[in-house]
Order: C-alpha cells, then structure tokens, then sequence
C-alpha cells in the first residue's frame, strides 16, 4: 500500500481535506438550520434520528457520517445531497488552496 493512501497519515493534503469536508458540512447544514429557524431538535424529528446523531453531524464531531445519515439530514432540511457534497467540496478545495497546498 503506498504511503499516501493510508488514512492514517494526518500530514497529508488528503487528511487537510477530509477535515476541512467535514467542517464545511457542517458550516452549510447549521447555515441551512438558521436560515429555516429550525432547532437541532426539530430539525432531528423531520429527519428522523436521535438528537445525539445529528448532533455529531452538525458539530463536525462525526468523523464519518454515513451517507443516509447525511440524506436524512437533507431531507429535514429540503436540500439536496448533492447540493451539499459539491458545496462542501468546493469549500474544502478553497480551504486547501488558501493554506498552500
């Protein structure tokens, strides 16, 4: 396995990534909270999960959230998954670039 595909290797372009995916994920779904004045709470009963999960989500602190957890938290919101992931990238590419890598 070569040294760059390890997912372990936190120095690498690929990690600053992934980081800076989940925080834009997470920036984007608490813009779109805000913007419909819904709560966690409420948000969480539209999408149809514990509050604990969405938490997680919404605070980054969920190192991989899986896909349809992200779908139900598109759905609560009336967004598009793919609306979010090419966001979200665009974001951590911008972040990337802005910190020279």
């Amino acid at each position: 396995m070569p040294e760059n595909s390890n997912p372990f290797f936190t120095d690498l372009p690929e990690a600053d990534f992934a980081v800076n995916f989940r925080r834009a994920i997470s920036q984007e779904l608490l813009q779109h909270c805000s913007a419909q004045g819904l709560t966690p709470g409420r948000l969480a009963q539209k999408a149809n999960m514990p509050l604990s999960t969405l938490n997680s989500v919404l605070h980054g602190v969920s190192a991989n959230s899986g896909i349809l957890t992200l779908l139900n938290v598109c759905q609560g919101l009336g967004l598009e998954l793919d609306e979010l992931i090419t966001t979200a990238c665009n974001a951590a590419r911008a972040a990337q670039h802005k910190n020279g890598q």
